[in-house]
């Protein structure tokens, strides 16, 4: 005969004691009969499924039947709390927000350009090179005519006309305003060219593709929006709108023809 433990029986009696209390139900009783009813339920599904195996083991002792049956319910109930708990876990797990990729530091690029702000408007084509802090800018127009070149380090620019005039500047963007009206930093204008904020704490109203990439941000009153990428790395933008939000009718466009980054 098999050993037997009468103490297990009070599993059973605690059961019946809770799906019939005597007397009248404390606060939070409503959860325990509710718990106490899965259980009961687990517990008869769990008698049916063994009742050939139960009957082998009566003519062996019914003490030990009653051990078989708490165990089987009480390892029953700890499957279904581990399964919750994973259930829980999954159903609280919050979706990483993509981080915004940093600005190249070196990298060429080059295109074609067109301004306008109210009536007047501009084309032309341009390529950017960036070594650090050391920067080039050449502007040529619709036919590929050399227009400027402007040279800029951390301190100082220098523009070059056609004709070999020069003027300098404290930066790019400032000599810039002179072929094209645009108000920015020279960190935004390198930056924005490749499709993104000059700072990841710099943009606002981030919008995004369907494969995370930026589509649409704001930084300093400028909504830029990313019409076309690469599908190769680093996904550079191909196609670029930016307009000034305080001026609806200032916007420049882009179309980027080569880029290569380092």
């Amino acid at each position: 005969m098999l050993p037997c433990f009468p103490r297990l029986s009070g599993l059973t009696n605690a059961m019946i004691w809770l799906r019939s209390p005597a007397g009248g139900r404390r606060a939070g009783d409503e959860g325990v009969v509710a718990r106490a009813g899965l259980a009961a339920h687990r517990f008869s599904v769990a008698q049916t499924t063994l009742t050939p195996t139960l009957s082998r083991l009566q003519e062996r002792g019914s003490g030990c039947v009653g051990l078989l049956v708490a165990t089987l319910l009480v390892l029953s109930l700890n499957g279904c709390a581990t399964q919750v708990s994973k259930t829980s876990a999954a159903q609280n797990a919050v979706t990483p927000t993509p981080v915004i990729a940093q600005p190249l530091q070196s990298f060429t690029t080059s295109g074609r350009f067109s301004a306008k702000r109210s009536d007047s408007t501009a084309s032309g084509q341009f390529r950017y090179e960036q070594r650090g802090v050391m920067k080039t800018l050449e502007l040529f127009t619709p036919a590929s005519t050399p227009l400027a070149r402007i040279d800029a380090t951390a301190q100082s620019a220098t523009v070059t006309m056609a004709d070999g005039a020069t003027r300098s500047a404290a930066s790019l963007s400032e000599l810039l305003q002179s072929f094209i009206e645009i108000r920015v930093t020279d960190a935004q204008f390198s930056a924005w060219l490749q499709g993104l904020p000059s700072a990841a704490n710099a943009a606002n109203a981030i919008e995004r593709d369907t494969t995370s990439r930026l589509q649409r941000f704001t930084e300093a009153g400028w909504l830029i929006e990313v019409s076309a990428r690469t599908e190769t790395a680093p996904n550079f933008a191909r196609r670029m709108r930016w307009v000034y939000t305080p001026e609806t009718d200032t916007e420049l466009r882009w179309v980027i023809d080569e880029f290569a980054g380092q």
